[in-house]
């Protein structure tokens, strides 16, 4: 989930000139990859209506894709509008197979997150996931997303075998009426015809292939993207199985947060750990945070940690036994919103700027205090 209000140009200046140009650069290269899997399959596809040119298609693709870049969702019929005019093929069955590739992507986004959380749920633990999280509702939605997608390919399956035949028939009678029965029953068949792409075995392996090929691709993509910016972008250490489900996450609108990935400071719970511990905990869930060593207190026993952008201090006191008995995180009022996002999400409301949590059976008050030039969290 994409929380606007931890924008600021600072961070983003900083986190660009932290970023691997390279890997960026390859990442660019390969969306024109995957352009071109898709014109390839949008090609394949268009066997049934008439001759292609892959430039034509590979062109009208990346035009299309700048479209719904501009104009957003309204940018969307561009691409079958600009594939039908430059190869010369009719409109309605463009769309066809325009819908026909929709459910393609659907297809794919629903295996993605199907392998990352019922098949790969270890690996996604491995790039910091929260498990409790993961066998949660999550998990129940990826056998929701494989549920629809069995249905809606036994309806594909079914329209294939007796549906497409029945509706021609059934608009015989349009199109012997003439004027604009004529025209609806027409756009209906090429949308149709568009439809049946897939009419043999080799034309579903070509279909699979192409888009198990783009979207592997896409996957590389995030990853490459995720590692290009490090720290700056991740909670823990990014693996193929996470870039997939971000992108299945991505593919089908959802707002969910990943834990551990991305978002705000992790405001977990380190009241009870060692001094060893704490540090450790950061370096995990909070790698935006360097500690710092270079203050010295007398008077009370305390790590420091300083995030990359200078806005955040995270103080922890410690015991005489080095234990953490108390944290104060001090924040610029840039990050209030995230930050109260971040504490309604994690803990229980108790009031006015308060919240609660429990562990290991003891509860604890987090307190946000606005002061006259920043704010404080103190757990």
């Amino acid at each position: 989930k994409i929380h606007l209000a931890d924008f600021t140009w600072k961070k983003f200046i900083h986190s660009v000139g932290q970023a691997n140009v390279w890997l960026l650069l390859l990442a660019v290269v390969s969306i024109y990859g995957c352009y071109a899997i898709r014109a390839l399959r949008w090609q394949r596809f268009c066997r049934y209506l008439g001759p292609t040119s892959f430039w034509n298609t590979f062109s009208g693709t990346v035009m299309g894709f700048a479209a719904i870049f501009v104009l957003g969702r309204a940018g969307e019929p561009v691409r079958p509008l600009l594939l039908a005019r430059k190869d010369r093929l009719p409109v309605p069955g463009m769309f066809g197979i325009f819908f026909l590739e929709r459910f393609c992507d659907f297809a794919a986004a629903a295996a993605l997150a199907c392998l990352s959380l019922l098949v790969f749920p270890n690996r996604l633990s491995d790039a910091g996931a929260d498990m409790n999280w993961v066998n949660g509702a999550p998990r129940h939605g990826a056998w929701v997303l494989l549920a629809i997608l069995s249905g809606i390919i036994a309806i594909l399956f079914f329209y294939r075998l007796h549906g497409a035949a029945a509706v021609d028939r059934g608009l015989e009678r349009w199109r012997a009426a003439g004027g604009f029965r004529s025209r609806i029953a027409s756009v209906t068949t090429g949308i149709s015809e568009g439809l049946q792409a897939i009419r043999t075995l080799p034309d579903l392996w070509a279909a699979i292939f192409y888009t198990a090929a783009h979207w592997t691709l896409a996957t590389l993509i995030y990853l490459l993207v995720a590692k290009a910016f490090g720290d700056a972008f991740l909670h823990s250490d990014m693996n193929f199985s996470g870039a997939m489900l971000i992108l299945a996450v991505t593919l089908v609108g959802s707002a969910l947060q990943l834990p551990g990935v991305g978002g705000g400071a992790q405001i977990a719970s380190f009241i009870g750990m060692t001094k060893t511990e704490v540090v450790s905990s950061m370096n995990k869930l909070n790698p935006g945070f360097d500690l710092d060593e270079s203050a010295k207190n007398t008077t009370y026993k305390y790590l420091k940690f300083i995030d990359k952008y200078n806005e955040e201090t995270w103080l922890f006191f410690l015991s005489e036994k080095d234990i953490c008995t108390r944290t104060k995180l001090m924040s610029d009022f840039s990050n209030l919103k995230s930050r109260t996002n971040d504490l309604d999400k994690q803990f229980t409301k108790a009031g006015n700027n308060k919240w609660t949590y429990t562990d290991k059976a003891n509860t604890y008050l987090v307190e946000l205090k606005k002061e006259e030039w920043f704010f404080t969290i103190i757990t």
